[in-house]
């Protein structure tokens, strides 16, 4: 019986892992301001014997898509070297950076956005897993695509009260320097 346990247990770990997409912020929700862009960052681990190369990611099933413009970013890195991640790399951590182009993608609020209004749906992300580096084989070596799908959330909001505050305190402190002539 301790053999078959021990068999069990080596077969399981003998398993590969299989690559895991995790969409910064994790619960997939932005809060932009009409006019404004924001977007996802992320982190994809590797798999344990396949290259992984990011194909692109697009929006599926959203509930209001009037509220904006998504734009893909994650598609034209492909990958952090030559476009792929190699198998048992440290996992692929890109936060969203819109002026570097990094990030799975950005959304753009329309600048007529009413405050408060919410398009939310599935963020896919379109991967192709290859049995050795892309650059290699041409794209010949490709055995499966991988689609990674989490719900994402873009609702439009108030500017930031950070933003309006340097603002308000040089306003007072011109009409506090008036009063006092």
């Amino acid at each position: 019986m301790k053999n078959y346990i021990l068999t069990l247990l080596l077969i399981a770990g003998a398993a590969s892992a299989a690559p895991i997409l995790t969409l910064k912020p994790a619960n997939g929700a932005l809060q932009v301001e009409p006019g404004g862009t924001s977007g996802w960052g992320f982190s994809l681990t590797s798999d344990d014997t396949r290259w992984l190369s990011v194909i692109g990611s697009t929006l599926l099933t959203e509930s209001n898509p009037g509220l904006g413009t998504y734009s893909d970013l994650i598609g034209a890195l492909g990958g952090p070297v030559d476009f792929a991640l190699a198998p048992l790399a440290p996992a692929w951590q890109l936060d969203f950076d819109n002026a570097l182009g990094l990030g799975v993608g950005s959304f753009t609020v329309n600048a007529n956005a009413a405050i408060g209004a919410v398009n939310s749906g599935i963020l896919r992300v379109i991967v192709e897993a290859y049995s050795d580096s892309p650059s290699v084989c041409g794209g010949n070596c490709v055995v499966e695509t991988l689609t990674f799908d989490a719900p994402f959330s873009v609702s439009s909001a108030v500017p930031e009260p950070a933003t309006a505050l340097p603002v308000v305190l040089a306003v007072i402190g011109l009409y506090a320097r008036r009063v006092r002539r």
